[in-house]
């Protein structure tokens, strides 16, 4: 009995100390992945999504897309893991940031000297990605709902 009430002790504290990250602000998944972090609500077959770095209310189809509640944008542990996928439309060296536009929705996306940058498996020189190129960014989001860039990946 020691043995189970130790494992569930641990569990438990785990899980206390996750909770917060996994509580704060809605997540908007496409099938599995997490992209963005806001408010969701879903009526019918529709997804009514505003995020938490702004740009007004948008609209989404379920499936794939789909809304797991968590509370509002701000608070302690709010980052959650997301990725955006779409074509390098502005490169702004001085600001640190890329603007990666998905179908008719373009994201901010901030990096820093942390930030690794990739082409599949090998590591590329930040100046080999160019506007228009395809790229896969992968970071977390901030208590602003700020995209940072951990990797951006060159898909071509």
């Amino acid at each position: 009995m020691a043995r189970l009430s130790v494992s569930t002790s641990a569990i438990l504290g785990f899980a206390l100390m996750i909770g917060p990250a996994l509580t704060s602000g809605d997540t908007l998944y496409k099938d599995k992945t997490a992209i963005d972090r806001g408010n969701g609500r879903v009526v019918g077959g529709t997804v009514y999504w505003s995020s938490c770095s702004g740009g007004g209310e948008r609209t989404y189809k379920k499936p794939p897309y789909w809304v797991d509640k968590g509370g509002d944008c701000g608070g302690p542990g709010a980052s959650v893991q997301v990725r955006w996928h779409g074509t390098l439309v502005r490169f702004n060296k001085d600001a640190s940031t890329l603007d990666v536009r998905k179908g008719d929705i373009e994201r901010r996306i901030y990096y820093d000297s942390s930030t690794v940058w990739t082409k599949g498996t090998k590591a590329v020189e930040m100046s080999e990605i160019k506007e228009g190129s395809d790229v896969i960014c992968q970071g977390k989001t901030d208590e602003k709902g700020e995209f940072h860039a951990t990797r951006i990946d060159l898909r071509r």
